[in-house]
């Protein structure tokens, strides 16, 4: 896959008033053909930022997190979604593997992928 190429995947992520983080988690997902961002009353700008970062903003009121994530992959474009928190990032590593590995994982049999993640705290990861 060439690099800059989209996938049909939809990068998913619930957000209330994460305006100054969010341009950060959605750029991180350069391969996703869809970004959409799940807000629940944001004052602080939080739509707008999503939408520079070429988001489209779906408003829902707080629903709790669970259902909250389930409505917005109600509104997803693509089957395949990864869910982000506005406070995760893809490393740049990360990143590049998905986009060249996912097309296979895609077309196989499989239904869906885990990541595995490591936690930071005050700098420093977490055992």
């Amino acid at each position: 896959m060439a690099a800059g190429s989209l996938l049909p995947v939809t990068l998913l992520v619930i957000a209330r008033n994460e305006a100054p983080i969010i341009g950060h988690c959605l750029d991180s997902v350069p391969f996703a053909a869809e970004k959409l961002v799940i807000d629940s009353g944001s004052t602080d700008g939080t739509q707008e930022a999503a939408t520079r970062h070429r988001a489209r903003v779906v408003h829902q009121e707080w629903l709790g997190f669970g259902p909250q994530r389930n409505f917005g992959s109600t509104q997803a474009s693509h089957d395949w979604i990864l869910a982000l928190d506005a406070d995760e990032a893809l490393p740049p590593a990360l990143a590049e593997e998905m986009q060249r590995r996912l097309p296979q994982l895609m077309q196989s049999q499989c239904a869906g992928a885990i990541l595995r993640r490591q936690t930071w705290y005050m700098g420093a990861p977490m055992r």
